[in-house]
């Protein structure tokens, strides 16, 4: 399979198992919040495996079983966080279609924090504008995932 059906078959996949999230974590050792950017794509079908694999191949990530509870088949998640998400989505966005507003909100937080987040100059924390920013992007985020109807 050529890559370019590999890139649509994954953006296909990302509409239906996918996940994009903008979470806010603080770190043992800091006092303030940090913002990164998650792609999780989930399977307990085994015979799917070979997708999660390709994934893994083209744009890397950590791919782990899930635990599993009491009557429950076995399931794996595929993650990928900060640049190696945001490189997956931008290959992938032409051809999504369900999360293409949790995509493009992604690629915008990204491009934000790599003007603004004062990476490589020492900064220990980040600007209130920058926090207010991020804030503002994962509240929409969480809007854009959020279960229901639409």
């Amino acid at each position: 399979m050529k890559r370019i059906d590999k890139i649509k078959s994954i953006g296909g996949f990302m509409d239906g198992d996918g996940c994009i999230g903008i979470y806010r974590v603080k770190r043992s050792r800091s006092r303030s919040w940090h913002y990164i950017l998650n792609v999780i794509f989930a399977q307990s079908r085994g015979d799917k495996m070979k997708v999660l694999k390709d994934i893994k191949s083209l744009f890397g990530g950590c791919l782990v079983e899930v635990k599993r509870k009491k009557n429950h088949h076995r399931a794996w998640a595929l993650r990928l966080t900060g640049w190696g998400a945001h490189r997956l989505i931008k290959e992938i966005i032409p051809y999504m279609r369900v999360r293409e507003k949790q995509a493009k909100l992604a690629l915008k937080f990204m491009e934000y924090r790599k003007i603004n987040s004062g990476a490589g100059m020492g900064v220990k924390r980040l600007n209130p504008i920058h926090l207010e920013y991020y804030e503002k992007c994962r509240l929409k985020m969480n809007w854009y995932n959020r279960r229901g109807t639409k």
